[in-house]
């Protein structure tokens, strides 16, 4: 009798730990669904269009009190993956580094219309502030989709690219960005909580 009762209670005890793992998996899965191949980029792939910036590796870090990089979005898979019938969005990541008190980090996904009357008109499809989140020495990697993401890519009238605005007010701690990704998800909306 009590050793059917111990083997219940290691059935119980498995039971129970395997519902807490599931649990654990579900809240923190939410970032992490991406359909297909999404795009990606590194901080140190960018154009610099405005201040300084310098290349450690795969990162971008400010060297002046602001500089303004733009990376180039092409059409892959994941940009246009779907899910049966389930609804999709656009889903925008960014890998940063803000201290909270020197350092500020946007990150933008804009588009630009390339045919009709509106040629040339930019639009900001989706913003990462990284104002929205506790500033951290280290790097911290952030993702948004709702919050704008519920258009569809169209390459054929449109051109994509991010726009990523460094500033800093003081060192030793300076902005960094170190990778930059766009998908779909078929996830609830998630957008920045804002502090």
């Amino acid at each position: 009798m009590k050793n059917s009762k111990s083997k219940l209670m290691m059935g119980v005890k498995s039971l129970c730990g395997l519902a807490l793992l599931l649990a654990g998996l579900a809240a923190t899965s939410q970032a992490q669904v991406v359909l297909g191949q999404p795009w990606t980029t590194i901080g140190a792939a960018g154009t610099v269009d405005d201040g300084e910036v310098t290349y450690t590796g795969p990162l971008a870090y400010l060297e002046s009190d602001g500089a303004v990089l733009r990376y180039n979005v092409v059409a892959v898979e994941g940009l246009f993956a779907t899910a049966g019938l389930a609804p999709t969005r656009t889903i925008l990541t960014a890998r940063f580094r803000d201290n909270g008190d020197n350092n500020h980090v946007i990150v933008r996904l804009k588009s630009q219309r390339l045919t009709g009357p509106n040629a040339g008109d930019i639009t900001t499809l989706m913003t990462i502030d990284s104002n929205d989140y506790p500033g951290s020495s280290s790097f911290q990697t952030r993702s948004i989709w709702c919050d704008g993401g519920g258009f569809s890519f169209d390459f054929v009238n449109h051109a994509y690219f991010v726009e990523v605005t460094m500033t800093r007010t003081a060192l030793p701690i300076t902005a960094g960005l170190a990778a930059i990704q766009i998908g779909r998800t078929t996830n609830g909306c998630l957008v920045a909580p804002g502090i």
